[in-house]
């Protein structure tokens, strides 16, 4: 393969996974990518031959532009992989070989979801050829494998750690608890393996749910399993069984630590809908009641969005967020439990403390998070759960030495910004350093702060590192009254 050609059937998908998909393989590879929707292809008609590789990709593997470009490319002699959801869809039965996504056939549009896992099969791809080639050593194409691999456990965010509960130590007798512990269906979410991602544990019964990856991490003799709380089977998101919390408070009487694992089961657009963030009435009550008991509780949050727990944080020692994490999820979330994976993620959103004042990072001055002050205090509080940008490590860092290389600047100049690191503790940590600026004085209300640039840089035990960040003078400007960029 001397040339691939890379059609889209979808425009949004062309800007998303597509762009990224090129700068993958010509970066691993060195062979030059060219895409484009696919019905440019017919008008543009690239010279194409029996040392072209055309890729067209398409979710629901049906789209009439692509097929019409697919057959002629054929007849030029191309090679044909298609990219598609649906298993023996036209696009599929029409190409040499066929890459399914697995992203379920009920997927036949755009999202996000659909985004990543045709990133993945870029991914896969380039390593591939990259193998077959010789452009990447051995070593280099495992370290990519291992990071493509590791990818749920970066999204984990410890937002808690008492007295440093975790990492857990081996021999310890663990309960895992509540609706999320036992259910693929929670760690993908919705547009997974259908469209409510209601099937998904017929499909993924190959991957580890956190029980049993907490089993295996941990030893099954270790760890017993008593839900309290469970979510109707393939039922809708907010639909739960009769509790049997009774019997979940006796089981955590019997053990060392709990791990309670709650949130949402999954859903997606106008069906997922919800009137009120609180976690379900079922869910509340279980941890009461596990609380009760007197034992530790690592509180396991498996939820798209947030949900209001600001009764139910108190009583845990140490929270995670995992989100989404996928199919690997469980596996991560164990890794991170029994130390052999450092938390490293921050909070992409402010997680809010109650429902009436939800807000972002950036809020204006003029909604002080603090009290007022002045003549007039009206005692004014915004109270969150979690600050976006937050995000714990079993480690610590220190920062030092912030400089800049200018004391004033024009639109036009790059600005450099650079500080000190040092990991202060004893394990080898990744931490993510974050450039924000701020408004002292502006024509219009600005925003508190807002993020211009962060970088992640790992640190052994002791280790220091000059962090540096840049952008440009222009970055900082904004919108004045008139319209205009200032």
């Amino acid at each position: 393969v001397k040339e691939i050609l890379v059609g889209f059937g979808h425009e949004a998908a062309l800007s998303h996974a597509g762009l990224m998909g090129k700068s993958i393989i010509e970066k691993l590879c060195r062979i030059p990518v060219e895409v484009d929707i696919a019905s440019e292809f017919r008008y543009r008609n690239p010279i194409i031959d029996e040392k072209t590789l055309c890729i067209f990709v398409s979710q629901s593997g049906e789209t009439a532009d692509t097929l019409a470009v697919l057959r002629a490319s054929k007849k030029q002699g191309a090679k044909i992989l298609a990219i598609t959801n649906v298993v023996g869809s036209s696009v599929a039965r029409e190409a040499d070989d066929v890459f399914y996504t697995l992203a379920g056939p009920e997927i036949a549009v755009a999202s996000t979801k659909a985004y990543i896992t045709q990133l993945v099969a870029f991914y896969i791809l380039a390593l591939h050829f990259a193998e077959v080639k010789g452009t990447l050593a051995s070593s280099e194409i495992e370290s990519i494998k291992k990071e493509l691999i590791a990818i749920p456990s970066k999204i984990n965010e410890l937002l808690k750690n008492k007295d440093n509960i975790l990492p857990l130590p081996q021999g310890k007798k663990l309960l895992v608890t509540g609706p999320n512990a036992n259910s693929m269906r929670c760690l993908n979410g919705g547009w997974s393996y259908s469209w409510q991602g209601h099937l998904t544990d017929r499909f993924a019964d190959k991957y580890n749910t956190i029980y049993e990856a907490i089993c295996n991490k941990f030893g099954a003799d270790h760890v017993r399993l008593e839900q309290g709380v469970t979510y109707k089977p393939e039922g809708a998101y907010m639909e739960e069984n009769e509790p049997e919390i009774e019997k979940a408070v006796a089981a955590a009487r019997n053990v060392d630590i709990i791990i309670a694992c709650i949130g949402e089961n999954s859903y997606c657009e106008t069906p997922g809908n919800l009137s009120e963030l609180t976690i379900s009435a079922n869910q509340s009550k279980l941890v009461k009641a596990l609380a009760t008991t007197g034992k530790p509780i690592i509180l396991i949050l498996n939820e798209g969005r947030p949900r209001i727990i600001n009764d139910l944080e108190p009583l845990a020692d140490a929270v995670i967020d995992i989100l989404l994490p996928g199919n690997y999820g469980g596996d991560a979330l164990a890794n991170i439990l029994a130390g052999d994976v450092n938390p490293s993620a921050k909070m992409p959103y402010t997680y809010p403390r109650h429902e009436a004042a939800l807000t972002t990072y950036d809020y204006r001055v003029s909604e002080e998070m603090d009290k007022m002050e002045g003549a007039y205090d009206y005692n004014a509080v915004v109270s969150v759960q979690w600050p976006f940008g937050y995000g714990l490590s079993y480690t610590t860092f220190e920062y030092s030495n912030f400089q800049t290389d200018k004391s004033s600047f024009t639109a036009g100049d790059d600005l450099h910004f650079s500080i000190d690191v040092t990991n202060t503790g004893k394990y080898a940590g990744k931490e993510v350093v974050m450039l924000f600026s701020s408004d002292l004085v502006a024509s219009l209300t600005p925003e508190n702060r807002r993020l211009r640039a962060f970088k992640k840089v790992e640190l052994q035990p002791g280790e220091t590192q000059t962090v540096t960040l840049s952008i440009k003078g222009s970055d900082l400007a904004f919108v004045n009254s008139d319209g205009q960029w200032v």
